[in-house]
C-alpha cells in the first residue's frame, strides 16, 4: 500500500515538474458568428482576439498556468483605472442625474449605477440616452462588462454628474477560463467546469495564425 502511495505521489510530481506538451502552444480559432482567436504561448501568456458581429478586433493579454494533463488556467487583468467625472452644481435638492459617455462623447447605455442613499442600497442602468437618477448619495459606483469604478462626490452642491470612459474601461473583459487542448482542439470549460466536446477551437496553421498576430 504504502509502494503505492509513493508511485502515484510521484507520478503527479513528475507531472507538475514536466508541464504541459510542447504540442499546446499555437493559435486556435473557431468563427460561429464573430471570431474568437486564442493564441498560447510557450512563455506562460496568452493573446485573446474578438472580432466580427458585435466585436471590432478587439485583443485582451494575460497570463496562464498548468492546472493538469493539457489544462490550463488563463487569466487577464481587470481593469481598475479611476473614473474620469465632471460635476455640475444645480440649485435644486434633488435627486442626482449621471450621464455616461464613450471616449468618442456617445452615451452608453446599459452602465449599471449603484450606490447606498438615504432609503438604503440601490443599482439601476443608465437608459438608451445613456441618464440615470440616482438618490442623493456619498459615492456612487458604474459596473459595465468587467470593469467597475466608484466616484466619491467632492462637491455637496453637485446634482449632475458626467462620466466618460476610456477605451480600456468601455471594452474591458476580464478573461478567467480553464482550456483543455486535445488533438489540435481548445475546449473552453462551462461555469461547472466541465468541457462540451461538441464546441472547439481548431488550430491553425502557421501561415494562418501569422496573418492574425504578427
Amino acid at each position: 500500500m504504502t509502494s503505492t502511495l509513493l508511485v502515484v505521489a510521484f507520478s503527479f510530481s513528475t507531472l507538475a515538474r514536466v508541464g504541459p506538451p510542447r504540442s499546446i502552444y499555437g493559435v486556435y480559432q473557431t468563427c460561429p458568428f464573430h471570431c474568437r482567436t486564442i493564441k498560447i504561448n510557450s512563455n506562460h501568456t496568452f493573446e485573446y482576439r474578438l472580432n466580427g458581429d458585435l466585436y471590432h478586433d478587439e485583443r485582451y493579454k494575460g497570463t496562464w498556468v498548468f492546472v493538469g494533463r493539457n489544462k490550463l488556467r488563463a487569466t487577464s487583468p481587470i481593469e481598475r483605472s479611476p473614473l474620469k467625472v465632471i460635476e455640475k452644481p444645480r440649485p435644486d435638492a434633488g435627486d442626482y442625474s449621471v450621464l455616461v459617455l464613450d471616449p468618442n462623447v456617445g452615451v452608453v447605455p446599459g452602465a449599471v449605477i449603484s450606490g447606498r442613499g438615504n432609503q438604503g442600497p440601490f443599482a439601476v442602468k443608465t437608459d438608451q440616452t445613456g441618464i440615470v437618477h440616482i438618490p442623493r448619495c456619498r459615492e456612487f459606483k458604474l459596473t459595465l462588462n468587467h470593469y467597475t469604478g466608484t466616484h466619491r462626490i467632492r462637491n455637496s452642491s453637485a446634482r449632475e454628474f458626467v462620466v466618460q470612459l476610456n477605451g480600456d474601461q468601455i471594452v474591458n473583459r476580464a478573461i478567467d477560463e480553464t482550456w483543455l487542448v486535445e488533438s489540435g482542439r481548445l475546449y473552453v470549460a462551462g461555469q461547472d467546469g466541465t468541457f462540451d466536446k461538441n464546441y472547439w477551437s481548431d488550430r491553425l496553421s502557421n501561415k494562418e495564425a501569422f496573418k492574425i498576430f504578427h
